[in-house]
């Protein structure tokens, strides 16, 4: 982020910058993102979500993110590899 992006953020943004940068000191840190909205740019059709593992299943699986995760695993790592701020 730019420094010209960061001024008149205050004492409230430090206060979480710190406590993120506390947080960066533990060996584990769990990040949540906007996963889904960074799939949809690959517009999956309903084969894409299925992939050979569940051809012949009798549910729609389209618009099932989890599933990527068996059907399309390279998909469910990207979007968390793509961009770091």
């Amino acid at each position: 982020m730019a420094a010209s992006n960061l001024k008149g953020r205050g004492q409230n943004y430090n206060f979480h910058k710190m406590k993120i940068e506390r947080l960066l000191e533990n060996p584990i840190l769990i990040v949540d993102s906007a996963m889904g909205t960074m799939i949809q740019k690959y517009r999956l059709d309903e084969a894409g979500y299925r992939s050979c593992w569940f051809a012949d299943h009798i549910c729609d699986l389209s618009g099932n993110n989890d599933m990527l995760s068996i059907t399309q695993p390279q998909l469910s790592i990207m979007p968390r590899t793509s961009r770091w701020i």
